[in-house]
């Protein structure tokens, strides 16, 4: 079974199917932004450290959006997140909030990055402007040691996606024990 796995990673790198990945045991930051890049063209990215400086030094905090699924959401998220259920159910509650009272940036999150492109490539193609991709996502922001809530409590675990997206996740910081399991 293993020369199986070899041999994907050869033919298919890079490629997605149904949300699990060929990256292998260990997928690597430089191979995830490299398929950010290249099927999600156009897409912005904001650094944590950028998303940081825009939320301590913006007059109007960027709308924080995370892109992941409940269970991920519930075991920790950037404070003032809001859940995205669904791109169109976003986007209508962007123009309505929007159409109070001006635009103000939007950043898009999930584990590592690809979910939230995605996203920003939807809001794009609906209009929305300064509209950003967190580079590296949650897991990049909880590596940093940046703040993180589990309902209105600070926390510093992360629901690690699975096993292989979770080597890009410091292991302190994985909200359980995925040595045995695989999501």
């Amino acid at each position: 079974m293993h020369w199986v796995h070899r041999s994907l990673r050869v033919l298919l790198p890079g490629a997605f199917l149904l949300g699990f990945s060929f990256w292998g045991p260990d997928p690597e930051w430089d191979s995830i932004r490299a398929y950010i890049n290249e099927n999600h063209p156009g897409v912005e990215s904001v650094t944590p450290m950028e998303l940081t400086e825009m939320l301590v030094e913006a007059q109007e905090s960027p709308v924080i959006l995370d892109v992941r699924e409940a269970t991920e959401f519930e075991v920790s998220h950037l404070a003032g997140a809001i859940r995205v259920k669904s791109p169109s159910e976003i986007a209508a509650r962007l123009r309505a909030e929007f159409s109070k009272g001006g635009a103000r940036p939007i950043v898009a999150y999930c584990s590592v990055g690809v979910r939230s492109a995605r996203l920003v490539e939807q809001l794009n193609a609906d209009g929305f402007e300064d509209v950003f991709n967190l580079d590296g996502s949650i897991f990049s922001w909880a590596n940093a040691g940046l703040p993180l809530v589990r309902g209105d409590e600070p926390t510093e675990l992360v629901h690690p996606y699975n096993r292989s997206w979770g080597a890009l996740l410091r292991p302190e910081l994985w909200s359980w024990d995925a040595s045995n399991a695989d999501r």
